[in-house]
């Protein structure tokens, strides 16, 4: 049965406007499509994402990440995370393959993965992020010890310093998965946050050729790439050159 002949069978329904509709496309993935919008301000019908992942476990893979995606895709952060967590507990073995082979930071936020962290109660998950964010953030060290650009990890870990009970738990969840003491952990965040502070405030300061290219994350140079070569051209070219 074709799509066309899908719709003439379908059963039809009202929209929330009175308007009549088609209850469903058809297709179980389509559906979800259309539908996961309404997320945002209603709960997650996961049984949505479970009929389309049955139905071609692939697609809905790829439309995981055009869900998160912030440059061309949706952008859906919290519906994505939901998700993504449900897919982990349905799914176990496709999740973690899924999580090996992707960069969740180069679809949203680093925060993607601790919130992942924070909620699930599998414990190989947690080690496994754990060690995504332990390595990450030896790098960042490594490179802003050496004036390199790091990554935007730092401002999205957990603290354990605040107000926030909740976030108090997970940094200290993660800094003993690290084996670092409270204060290695403060210090290391203190570090990594200061000199992503001090770009945003030159930025915001308009004070762009005081900008140091080798300290800014690479996020950031992606972010800002168009900024820099308006406001601090030769430098910036200058930069570009020594790093090719």
């Amino acid at each position: 049965m074709n799509f066309i002949e899908n719709l003439e069978n379908n059963i039809k329904t009202t929209t929330e406007n009175g308007a009549v509709a088609y209850a469903t496309t058809g297709s179980k993935l389509l559906d979800f499509f259309y539908k996961v919008s309404s997320f945002r301000k209603n709960p997650v019908d996961y049984s949505l994402f479970d009929e389309a992942y049955y139905q071609d476990k692939a697609m809905a893979l790829k439309f995981l990440l055009f869900l998160r995606d912030v440059r061309e895709g949706m952008g859906e952060r919290d519906t994505f995370r939901k998700l993504l967590l449900h897919l982990t507990e349905i799914d176990s073995q496709i999740a973690d393959k899924f999580l090996y082979m992707v960069d969740l930071s180069e679809y949203g936020r680093w925060d993607d993965y601790i919130y992942l962290f924070a909620n699930t109660k599998d414990e190989s998950l947690k080690r496994y992020i754990a060690g995504i964010l332990q390595e990450e953030l030896d790098d960042d060290l490594y490179n802003y010890n050496n004036g390199k650009s790091y990554s935007l990890l730092a401002k999205w870990m957990p603290s354990i310093n605040t107000s926030s009970k909740k976030t108090v738990v997970v940094g200290n969840e993660l800094r003993k998965y690290f084996r670092m003491s409270s204060s290695q952990y403060r210090k290391t965040l203190s570090k990594l946050r200061k000199g992503l502070d001090v770009l945003e405030v030159k930025l915001s300061s308009n004070k762009w050729d005081k900008v140091d290219y080798s300290h800014v994350p690479s996020l950031a140079n992606i972010k800002y790439k168009d900024s820099f070569l308006k406001h601090d051209f030769d430098r910036r070219k200058e930069y570009l050159i020594d790093v090719a």
